[in-house]
């Protein structure tokens, strides 16, 4: 797996918890439909951003959940805000990468 995409899974690993075979499998459907890496980095942290917010405190297993949702290309709801701390402004940076990507 290209290193844009293994860093992916590992982003489901140490920030999220997810198991490693289930991190490589969630990304593995956009790597294959030819997704921007920095699109589906976006997704990991909105959806980890609501798993920590009050959204998702009845959310037993982070790693599992965010990894269903990357796997099922189910994006995160539009009305979620993302936070304001670094996790936020991370997001932030993360979307801006995606809509470089995109334009070029």
């Amino acid at each position: 797996m290209p290193e844009a995409w293994q860093s992916l899974a590992d982003l489901l690993v140490e920030r999220c918890g997810a198991p490693p075979a289930v991190a490589r499998r969630a990304i593995a459907p956009a790597y294959q439909a030819e997704y921007y890496p920095s699109h589906v980095r976006y997704e990991i942290l909105r959806w980890l951003a609501y798993c920590l917010s009050g959204h998702g405190k009845s959310i037993k297993n982070v790693g599992a959940f965010v990894a269903s949702r990357i796997a099922t290309d189910t994006p995160c709801p539009a009305w979620f805000c993302p936070p304001t701390n670094e996790l936020g402004r991370e997001i932030q940076r993360a979307e801006a990468e995606w809509q470089s990507e995109a334009d070029e």
